[in-house]
């Protein structure tokens, strides 16, 4: 296993060793803070691992001492409890009462994989067709990208990116339960299944009755999965394919007259590249990368609370595979025919030959170069607002300038970069790497601190064997409290006591019962109602009745004062 070695120019250099929070510098041994969960505040979990000599995690039987303290800026640290030797320890400044208070639920100190909070993980593995991938290179690789399914515990959401020509991921869909599918294809689908889950105020349905009912029709899950048993089978099944890895669509320089999908046969292809051996750049036509599928995938569906990991595995590689070798042909052709070669001779003629063709070689490295490195700064920043750490699996194929793209991204998120020297590693620097993420340890206390937009900042001591580590402080801002409406919460409530089929069950239940009093009740409403008519109608007769009575009476009334009145006229005539 070697260390980060110096980049191949001064662009990745830079990016490797600009300052970014949480990025390590690949150092061994080490202790590091990797990710602080307070979505659930007050209750606040924090997971941090331990590295020894050749990236060896640390396990639970080698802790003597553990440490938590805050380290609030310019201010002193204050340590909030220790474990030692498993047993939780509180600092003598506390007061009996204080510590019998807190003892009644007192910190814990666990493995992640045991801590069963999973994670939100997506897995890139290559699957192009180039000689190396086809052997051996690409067995170990489809059995190591499966160990990261079998070994990584059930309680994870999960997805495979395998990037060819295309990007083919597993998406939940009837026909394709057991294989991995063109993402290109699917992305409408997935789309309106998204739609209406949103549609359905988020009412998600139990992963186990879903997988024994199966997908139905119409139906495309994209992104992670919760059931994922089926990826390794999948991965295995997908043919290794195509010469065009799509991983970060940098679409270098191509030096060849060369088609997609096609290697080119040098009998019926000129080395030129274009008239007059113009290079030439071809760009991936559905505009979709390993990387930033891989990305969307945790932003979108990573679950508050769980760490976000993306696996990059492979060699680096982008882009048209063949190209190192067909520029290399191509320039060794035009240098051989520059006057300032051709006019030379022997050991001479051979010096400036190979000169002009390595500095023509290190233009293309540069030139490729130097595209990654304007994208890789979009990467990092997406990777360190969303709290996604990146680690690399470096395979022995490639040049050393592809590996140090995967180093960077890995060291600048705080994750790890292992690299395997040959083909017989690749598979253990897969295990080490998922007994790096299940060793790392998870501390769960209640911090009455942790309020809305509360900025926390923790360090951890460390004691394993006779030495010790502290680590870089972690930063973590509480967010703002978000009201659940009281529904969602007695949806969490319940799911959490009885499950999903627990609850609805007991929902469909509760709603019955509501059902048969809604009944009762509008059918009281009912009777009242028609009550209330026949009284009103009752009451309307008698209104009639009086009416006609007083009309009577007033006509009466009329007719008497008319008579009056022409009595009294004919009296005075």
């Amino acid at each position: 296993m070697r260390r980060r070695g110096l980049l191949t120019g001064a662009l990745l250099a830079s990016l490797l060793f600009a300052p970014s929070a949480g990025a390590e510098d690949g150092d061994f041994p080490q202790l590091k803070i990797n990710y602080v969960d307070v979505s659930q505040a007050p209750k606040v979990n924090v997971y941090f691992s331990i590295l020894l000599g050749s990236m060896r995690p640390a396990v639970e039987d080698d802790l003597r001492e553990v440490v938590l303290a805050k380290k609030p800026e310019g201010a002193k640290q204050e340590d909030l409890f220790s474990f030692v030797d498993g047993e939780v320890v509180w600092p003598k400044s506390m007061s009996d009462e204080e510590k019998k208070q807190k003892g009644e639920n007192p910190p814990t100190l666990l493995p992640a994989i045991d801590a069963e909070i999973g994670a939100s993980i997506v897995v890139v593995a290559p699957g192009f067709q180039d000689e190396d991938y086809i052997g051996a290179l690409g067995e170990r690789s489809r059995n190591g990208t499966g160990i990261f399914f079998k070994k990584l515990g059930k309680t994870n959401d999960m997805n495979v990116v395998w990037y060819t020509d295309d990007i083919w991921t597993y998406v939940y869909t009837e026909g394709r339960t057991t294989q991995l599918t063109k993402l290109s294809t699917m992305v409408p689908q997935c789309a309106k299944w998204k739609r209406e889950q949103a549609e359905k105020f988020g009412v998600e349905p139990d992963p186990d009755e879903a997988a024994a009912v199966g997908p139905v029709k119409g139906q495309a899950e994209c992104g992670l999965a919760s059931a994922y048993d089926e990826i390794p089978g999948a991965v295995k099944k997908r043919p290794i394919a195509g010469f065009w890895p799509q991983l970060f669509g940098i679409t270098p320089v191509i030096c060849a007259d060369v088609k997609e999908g096609e290697r080119p046969s040098w009998d019926r292809h000129s080395v030129g590249g274009g008239a007059e051996g113009e290079s030439k750049s071809l760009t991936n036509p559905d505009g979709l990368t390993a990387i930033d599928v891989a990305l969307k995938m945790l932003i979108d569906g990573g679950k508050p609370g769980k760490p976000k990991i993306l696996v990059l595995t492979g060699d680096g590689r982008d882009g048209y595979v063949h190209r190192w070798d067909d520029c290399r042909i191509k320039f060794e052709r035009d240098c051989g025919e520059d006057p300032a070669v051709a006019n030379l001779s022997g050991r001479a003629q051979r010096a400036a030959l190979n000169k002009c063709v390595d500095d023509q070689m290190n233009k293309v490295r540069a030139d490729e170069q130097g595209k990654f490195a304007q994208k890789v700064e979009t990467w990092l920043a997406l990777a360190k607002g969303a709290g996604i750490r990146i680690f690399s699996v470096i395979h022995p194929t490639g040049s050393k300038y592809q590996h140090d793209r995967l180093e960077v991204l890995a060291w600048r998120t705080g994750g790890t970069a292992r690299v395997a020297n040959d083909v017989e590693e690749v598979v253990s620097q897969y295990e080490d790497l998922i007994s790096e993420l299940n060793n790392q340890f998870v501390i769960t206390y209640a911090d009455d601190a942790a309020v809305p937009d509360a900025e926390m900042q923790y360090v951890i001591q460390a004691k394993v064997g006779t030495s010790k580590y502290t680590s870089k402080p972690f930063k973590q801002q509480v967010g703002s409290v978000i009201e659940k409406p009281f529904l969602a919460e007695v949806k969490d409530l319940g799911e959490g006591k009885l499950g999903k089929t627990g609850f609805l069950v007991v929902l469909i239940a509760v709603g019955l019962v509501l059902l048969l009093i809604l009944l009762k009740i509008v059918k009281k409403f009912a009777k009242s109602g028609e009550g209330a008519a026949k009284k009103a109608a009752k009451g309307g007769k008698g209104a009639d009745k009086a009416k006609a009575k007083a009309k009577e009476k007033a006509k009466k009334e009329a007719l008497k004062k008319a008579k009056a009145k022409a009595k009294a006229k004919a009296k005075k005539g």
